[in-house]
């Protein structure tokens, strides 16, 4: 899957999935980046033979990996991540294994996208939730300097955000209050 812009093994059955995995990102191509790129899944059914992605060929067959599938985890059309089985043996992948694992696939790119939604939904909360300690204490600051320089909200806002410019501590959108024309 992808990872703050990187791909990476995230889940794995075997220890040495990572490091096989390994050779796909470091010459960024194989049979997994493939599948996540293309939305098609891809079959090696031999490591010991010539053919595409030279450099994962050889990483898989120095593990004793001699097949792989390689499948994509697709939800409304995007690509949410890959899924690889590798085989210690040649041709270990038949049609129903292909329906099978195609079958797996589906559902595990649907539980990987609801596992993204949570996280994301969880980290705006987080965010949200911080940024409304601060805000009762901007509006306050705000109304002091309102009454003080005899201004605004906007103006008193534009003095708050000089000041923590000058600090080094801009508030965000989020402890900016409602949105104002200027």
């Amino acid at each position: 899957m992808a990872d703050e812009g990187r791909q990476r093994t995230a889940i794995f059955t075997d220890e040495a999935a990572p490091e096989i995995d390994q050779a796909q990102y470091d010459s960024g191509e194989g049979p997994c980046i493939e599948a996540f790129e293309t939305q098609r899944l891809t079959r090696i059914d031999s490591t010991l033979r010539d053919g595409a992605w030279p450099a994962f060929r050889r990483a898989a067959a120095d593990y004793g990996i001699r097949s792989t599938l390689s499948l994509p985890l697709v939800v409304d059309k995007a690509a949410v991540g890959a899924l690889n089985f590798y085989a210690r043996t040649e041709g270990a992948f038949s049609d129903d294994d292909v329906d099978t694992a195609s079958l797996f696939a589906s559902q595990a790119a649907i539980a990987l996208a609801n596992a993204h939604a949570y996280w994301d939904a969880r980290e705006l909360s987080s965010g949200l939730a911080e940024a409304m300690k601060y805000r009762a204490v901007i509006e306050q600051a705000k109304g002091m300097l309102m009454a003080a320089h005899g201004c605004d909200e906007d103006a008193a806002f534009d003095l708050l955000v000089n000041a923590a410019v000058n600090r080094g501590t801009e508030p965000n959108e989020d402890e900016r209050g409602p949105s104002r024309e200027r």
